[in-house]
């Protein structure tokens, strides 16, 4: 943007001069009023020059692009979240553990999915993105380095068993998000249904006949 406007006051001043020698020596206007023509002349093409490129950028901004991009960054972050995720399932020795990092894994898929065919639905999700699935991973990598560890004290238990309490919390955020963000589909659906059978209802006909 800076270059095409240096371009500009370059390309506007060489007209605005060559106004000037056109006007004092091949029409025989007085000097004076040849530079205020050449300066009307750099002031006029400055202006129409400054109002197309700010034209032609506006045309150019796509804010549905935008935000697309957006969207797509927060998908592909959630999915390199999610396989490190996967992967530290492997390394956790209990089973009950081992169930609810599966299920935050397999509940996060379903609204990582569900935003990348339809973007519009990662604002009702964003927590999920921002917040709860990037403590996921940090909790449960925490986690599996505590576990690893060949002796435990009383403390480190306790960070354990705090850890799968916070698991069962996360549980119940990834749910609530999955479901916030389904509700108004829900919602559609048992309005059509509804609809379906009051049009069923009146169109059927009377018994006997």
């Amino acid at each position: 943007m800076i270059k095409r406007i240096i371009q500009t006051l370059l390309y506007s001043g060489l007209a605005g001069f060559v106004t000037i020698v056109g006007a004092a020596f091949f029409l025989d206007i007085p000097l004076f009023f040849s530079i205020l023509i050449g300066i009307g002349t750099w002031s006029a093409t400055v202006l129409l020059c400054l109002c197309y490129f700010l034209l032609r950028q506006n045309f150019r901004y796509d804010p549905y692009k935008e935000q697309k991009a957006y969207v797509d960054h927060h998908v592909k972050e959630a999915r390199k979240s999610l396989r490190t995720l996967s992967q530290s399932r492997f390394k956790v020795k209990s089973m009950h553990v081992w169930i609810k990092i599966n299920k935050l894994q397999k509940v996060g898929r379903s609204i990582i999915d569900m935003v990348d065919k339809e973007p519009a639905r990662f604002y009702e999700a964003q927590d999920f993105f921002k917040k709860y699935l990037p403590s996921t991973v940090k909790i449960v990598d925490r986690y599996t380095f505590l576990l690893a560890k060949p002796t435990k004290n009383a403390e480190v238990k306790i960070a354990l068993s705090e850890t799968e309490d916070t698991l069962d919390e996360l549980i119940v955020k990834y749910d609530e998000v999955l479901t916030s963000s389904i509700s108004q589909d829900l919602t559609a659906l048992e309005i059509e249904q509804s609809l379906l059978h009051n049009s069923y209802g009146e169109n059927k006909p009377p018994a006997g006949k």
